[in-house]
C-alpha cells in the first residue's frame, strides 16, 4: 500500500436489531486508519446504548434533529457523506456485514486503477432470521466503462446493494452525493450509475459484503409500494434520457413489470388506485387502468 489513506465509513442508522454486528464488522477491518460515521436518523429504537457501548476513538456519532427517512432514506446517506473527511468513502447499511478485508481490498483496487472513482465487490445474501444462505452474486467483468455499465443496467443485469461500493470521497462530493428518490428505492442503482460516468467501475468478484434479506427492509416491505412506484417512474424516465432511445422498449417493459409488482402487492385498494393514478398513460392506457380496478380482487389473489 502506497499511502496510509483515511477511509470514511458511513453507517446511516434507524434499526437497532443488527447494528452492533454491523459496527463490529467495521471495527474488525484489517485496515485500521478509519473514521466511522454513525448517523442516527432520529430512531425510536435504542441506538445510543449500542453505539456508546463500543469504546473506539474512530467512532463519530451524530443524531439528526428530524427523521430524514420520512422523505427518503437517501437524505441520511448524504448526511453521512457530508461528515466524511477521508480520502475514500463507503456506506454500509445498519444490518449488513463487512468481511475483514473489504477496506484493504478496495484500497488495493483504487491504487491499481487511479483513473477510476468507483470500486465494488461481490456479496452474499443471508436470511435475517435463520442466517442461512439465500444467494450470492455471479461473476462479473473486473472493469466496465460507463457506456457498458449503462447498457447492462438498462437491461437489468446489474443488481446490487449500496453497501458493496467504495469511492473517492472528493469525487462523489463533486457529483453532489447520492441521488434522492422516494423511499430511497432505485437510489443505489441511479447513484452508482451517476458516479461511474467518469472512469467506469472496477470490481473484484470476491464476496466481501454480507447482506441480510429481511421483511423490515424497504425493498421487502409493501407499505412503501406507492413510493416505490413513484421512484420507478422517475428512475426509468431518467434512464430513458440517458440511452437516447436505443433501449426505450426494454426500459418501458421493465417499468411496466415493476409497477405491476407494486400494484399487485399493495396493502389496500387506496394504494392500488394511487399507483394507477400516477402511472403514465404511455405505460397503462385509461381502459387498462379501468380493467385493473374492475379486477382488483382477482389481481390480489394472483399475487
Amino acid at each position: 500500500m502506497k499511502k496510509n489513506y483515511l477511509v470514511s465509513i458511513g453507517i446511516p442508522v434507524y434499526k437497532a436489531l443488527y447494528l452492533k454486528d454491523t459496527i463490529q464488522s467495521v471495527l474488525n477491518q484489517d485496515y485500521k486508519n478509519l473514521e466511522i460515521i454513525i448517523v442516527n436518523d432520529k430512531s425510536p429504537e435504542d441506538i445510543d446504548s449500542i453505539v456508546l457501548s463500543l469504546n473506539d476513538k474512530r467512532i463519530h456519532y451524530y443524531i439528526n434533529n428530524e427523521n430524514l427517512g420520512k422523505k427518503s432514506i437517501v437524505l441520511n446517506w448524504n448526511r453521512c457523506l457530508s461528515y466524511a473527511k477521508g480520502d475514500f468513502f463507503t456506506l454500509i447499511c445498519d444490518d449488513d456485514i463487512m468481511k475483514e478485508n473489504f477496506i484493504s481490498t478496495m484500497i488495493e483496487l483504487a491504487e491499481k486503477n487511479p483513473s477510476c472513482n468507483v470500486f465494488s465487490c461481490g456479496r452474499i445474501i443471508i436470511n435475517s432470521v435463520t442466517h442461512s444462505l439465500v444467494g450470492k452474486t455471479k461473476e462479473l467483468p473486473t472493469y466496465e466503462s460507463y457506456n457498458t455499465y449503462l447498457e447492462e443496467t438498462i437491461k437489468g443485469n446489474r443488481k446490487h446493494t449500496i453497501s458493496e461500493f467504495f469511492y473517492r470521497t472528493e469525487y462523489i462530493k463533486k457529483k453532489k452525493g447520492y441521488k434522492v428518490y422516494p423511499a430511497g428505492y432505485y437510489a443505489d442503482d441511479a447513484s452508482v450509475l451517476n458516479f461511474t460516468s467518469d472512469g467506469g467501475i472496477v470490481r473484484t468478484n470476491k464476496r466481501l459484503i454480507i447482506f441480510r434479506k429481511s421483511a423490515i427492509n424497504i425493498s421487502s416491505n409493501p407499505t412503501y409500494n406507492v413510493q416505490k412506484a413513484q421512484a420507478g417512474i422517475i428512475y426509468y424516465k431518467w434512464l430513458s434520457s440517458l440511452n437516447k432511445g436505443e433501449y426505450d422498449k426494454i426500459i418501458k417493459n421493465r417499468l411496466e413489470y415493476d409497477l405491476y409488482e407494486y400494484l399487485s402487492n399493495t396493502l389496500s385498494i387506496i394504494d392500488f388506485i394511487k399507483i394507477l393514478y400516477i402511472t403514465p398513460t404511455t405505460i397503462w392506457s385509461i381502459p387498462r387502468k379501468i380493467y385493473y380496478i374492475l379486477n382488483y380482487y382477482k389481481i390480489k389473489r394472483l399475487q
